[in-house]
């Protein structure tokens, strides 16, 4: 069992290819910088690290998206034998994220949580923030 981030962008109108691609560079930067973030609590153990505990980050297929959602997904941030620093890490690697592809899709909804604890949006930081 564990602990999952769920996320889900609504907007009555579907995301335009240029609006995709940015979304998609910003995952795939940050799907590769999470052993980075990752080495700077477990230095030289992160690769290995996030090898066996982490899942990537991704987005539901279109076709299960329900209608006036226009991107929606979720990630495994736990497991049982994971350091609980390596969930925060994660939880705080993809709410960062989740900060930057809402900062290029402004004009849309957001929902996400972790389990139903939700991740509000700080408008003056410009990032989410669990509560």
């Amino acid at each position: 069992m564990g602990v999952s981030l769920y996320y889900t962008i609504t907007r009555d109108t579907p995301l335009s290819p240029t609006e995709r691609e940015r979304v998609d560079a910003l995952t795939e930067r940050y799907s590769g910088g999470l052993v980075d973030r990752v080495d700077g609590e477990f230095p030289g153990k992160a690769a290995e690290l996030v090898r066996e505990y982490c899942e990537p980050f991704g987005w539901y297929s279109a076709d299960t998206l329900e209608p006036g959602e226009v991107l929606a997904g979720s990630v495994k941030v736990s497991h049982t034998q994971a350091p609980w620093e390596l969930m925060l890490l994660q939880v705080e690697h993809w709410l960062q994220l989740l900060s930057e592809v809402r900062a290029a899709l402004p004009t849309t909804g957001w929902r996400v949580h972790v389990d139903g604890t939700a991740a509000e949006w700080d408008a003056e930081a410009g990032r989410f923030r669990l509560t």
